[in-house]
């Protein structure tokens, strides 16, 4: 269902409803509620109170701007595309809230008035593109996390960070994404490996564990964790070669895994296992 430039009362997309956006959707400081899926193509979402993603619910940025003055709120499935997300004062002066897990290619919050944004505790958002902070000299925007824990936001890599007065307190952290764990060596035993490794920058959230993973052709998936390096993996075939990733977790998100390393299990038992009898 296409919808060209119009001004609306609030707007809901029911589950299994479709809605491709041509043009200006403006929605009068009312609110957009996503339980279907809404295209915004390379249209513009002006004036929107709460943009509100319903578990189940798919919003696609595109290349759109999206700009609104209320929260955003993603419990379901939001595809940044290349388009803007733009938090402003355009309906009231009240705290501004990210909720949920957010992926953005550009975030934009700005205010006139000295407006508060909040960032979710224990959710993760992430700026790919450019992440902008701006308010005005004597009235600059105050960042605020959602609880007593500390917020954070993740820039990807090469994501930038441009902020004109902004006031960030301590509780709310901007640091980059976290890297990858980078395997240093491996020693071999009967039917398994122990892997070493380098525990990568953690962006500002530490990890608490680490899973090595070995594949091979025809076999079984051998798996083994732990909370620092080394770790071993048992269970691999002799004589077959497999391919070893380790991935770092924080508890609620897993790193890219590192760069494969290649492992090939011994076929026999070290003779310093073996006990010997003589008759």
């Amino acid at each position: 269902m296409p919808l060209a430039e119009t001004a609306t009362a609030q707007l809901t997309m029911p589950p299994g409803g479709s809605l491709s956006i041509a043009g200006t959707l403006n929605l009068g400081c009312t609110d957009l509620n996503v339980q279907g899926s809404v295209l915004a193509g390379a249209g513009r979402i002006d004036q929107a109170a709460t943009i509100d993603i319903a578990s189940g619910g798919v919003l696609d940025g595109g290349a759109s701007t999206m700009s609104l003055g209320g929260n955003w709120n993603n419990a379901g499935t939001f595809v940044p595309g290349t388009g803007t997300v733009a938090l402003t004062d355009a309906c009231g002066a009240a705290p501004g809230q990210l909720i949920g897990d957010t992926v953005f290619n550009n975030l934009t919050l700005n205010s006139a008035n000295g407006r508060t944004f909040v960032v979710p505790a224990g959710h993760r958002i992430t700026v790919t593109g450019t992440l902008t902070l701006q308010g005005l000299p004597g009235l600059p925007i105050q960042l605020a996390s959602s609880s007593g824990l500390t917020a954070y936001v993740t820039l990807g890599a090469g994501a930038q960070l441009v902020s004109s007065n902004a006031t960030v307190p301590p509780s709310v952290q901007i640091v980059m994404a976290a890297g990858t764990p980078t395997i240093t060596g491996v020693s071999l035993n009967y039917g398994g490996a122990t892997i070493s490794f380098t525990t990568p920058s953690t962006g500002g959230i530490p990890y608490t564990s680490y899973t090595v993973t070995c594949t091979a052709a025809d076999q079984t998936t051998r798996t083994g964790t732990g909370s620092s390096s080394p770790i071993t993996v048992q269970g691999l075939t002799g004589g077959v070669p497999y391919s070893c990733v380790v991935t770092a977790s924080d508890g609620t998100s897993t790193s890219p895994p590192s760069q494969p390393s290649p492992v090939t299990a011994n076929t026999v038992v070290p003779m310093m296992n073996l006990l010997l009898f003589d008759d």
